[in-house]
């Protein structure tokens, strides 16, 4: 009787000791992912707040109005409107930004070629619905600019971005040469990817 008392409480003490081990992976796998997105917070963060300042920079150098697509989120890092025009689509960017802020289609932007010193971009062109948005959309934006047009876009490792956002239907990120071309990836439909030149057309890769 003894000795299967004394096996049921080594057992017990072997279950309590298994349990504890996957609590601890478990809570280490959890650290770890709490790490990884801060830092890719930290990144985008700093994305926006970096090209935001040049955006004004250039602006200012060439004496023009600056164009930032998409109005101020209420999260954190997030630019205020832009000294100039801020553009969304949805109609409250009047009420954000005031008479700064026009309700219109980065597809079709009212403006004439070159109005704006330079345009911002800030995670706005994953939610177009396909390649061909984006293929508007990335002409529009360089036809309204006179220096360059600066985008932050969510990396992939970010996992709201990845799995959690229900209205991001595109990967996007300009070339590293200058950034007049962007990378195109479609996460539905067709699944199409392209590089888009500044005037539209498309190179499918």
């Amino acid at each position: 009787m003894a000795n299967a008392l004394a096996g049921m409480q080594r057992r017990n003490e072997s279950n309590r000791g298994m349990a504890n081990s996957r609590g601890s992976r478990w809570g280490y796998l959890g650290t770890a992912v709490a790490v990884s997105q801060a830092a890719v917070l930290t990144i985008e963060v700093g994305e926006r707040q970096r090209l935001y300042a040049e955006a004004v920079a250039l602006s200012a150098a060439v004496g023009r109005p600056m164009l930032l697509v998409g109005m101020p989120r209420p999260f954190a890092g997030q630019m205020p409107c832009a000294p100039g025009v801020t553009l969304d689509i949805d109609p409250t960017v009047r009420d954000v930004c005031g008479a700064g802020g026009v309700a219109a289609d980065v597809q079709s932007i009212s403006y004439r070629d070159g109005y704006f010193g330079a345009v911002a971009a800030f995670h706005v062109l994953e939610h177009l619905p396909d390649l061909e948005s984006a293929q508007r959309a990335w002409r529009e934006l360089w036809r309204v600019s006179a220096t360059r047009v600066l985008v932050a876009f969510p990396r992939r490792w970010n996992l709201y971005a990845s799995y959690l956002q229900p209205e991001h239907h595109l990967w996007v990120y300009p070339s590293a040469e200058g950034g007049d071309r962007l990378h195109v990836e479609e996460r539905e439909g067709q699944r199409r990817t392209a590089w888009v030149r500044r005037d539209g057309w498309a190179e499918l890769v």
